[in-house]
């Protein structure tokens, strides 16, 4: 997945949808880039076991994005909305929209070992403290943001989460939804 296109075409979506209508500060991009992880978390504590759907149902499901709005987002809603898997693809989807606004260039800093531990729990406060280091903008921002995709995109190969699939799932869906999302004040 090419990160930096992505982004760009992410962050005009969130212009597009009136995301950007008034002033959004960094705090409240951080912030809503951590609510999404910690949907994620409520998600695998709803869950107890991280549901995994198949490569071919999530094409399926992209076909019909394309072909049929009503039955996507019926079986959006039922099989894929609000699951660990879609609100990871909702932090990433944060975190290159956050890219976009900044108009940075994400690439690595040198080598990366990646930080994700196979429990959950540990990882999922590890992805929180990165996300965290946003707040401090002398930091290398791009590279950090980075190295959260790369260790979220491992979380989900870990557990069979077609993540690029997801956040392409989560895209089209947000262009079926309103402004705004329902004309929410953030």
């Amino acid at each position: 997945m090419e990160y930096n296109e992505l982004a760009k075409a992410i962050h005009q979506d969130q212009i597009n949808a009136g995301w950007y209508d008034n002033y959004r500060s960094d705090n409240t991009l951080v912030l809503l880039i951590k609510s999404e992880l910690f949907e994620a978390f409520e998600a695998y504590r709803k869950e107890s076991k991280i549901k995994a759907l198949g490569e071919k149902y999530l094409e399926l499901l992209l076909y019909m994005s394309q072909e049929d709005e009503a039955l996507f987002i019926e079986r959006f809603k039922n099989n894929v909305k609000d699951s660990f898997a879609d609100e990871l693809a909702d932090t990433v989807i944060r975190l290159l929209d956050f890219a976009g606004y900044k108009k940075l260039t994400l690439e690595l800093d040198g080598e990366y070992e990646i930080q994700t531990s196979s429990d959950i729990l540990s990882a999922l406060v590890n992805l929180d403290f990165s996300i965290g280091t946003l707040y401090f903008r002398d930091y290398k921002v791009a590279d950090f943001i980075m190295r959260t995709i790369l260790d979220i995109r491992t979380m989900a190969d870990m557990h069979s989460i077609y993540l690029e699939k997801h956040i392409q799932l989560k895209l089209a869906y947000n262009k079926t939804r309103g402004k705004r999302h329902g004309n929410k004040a953030v």
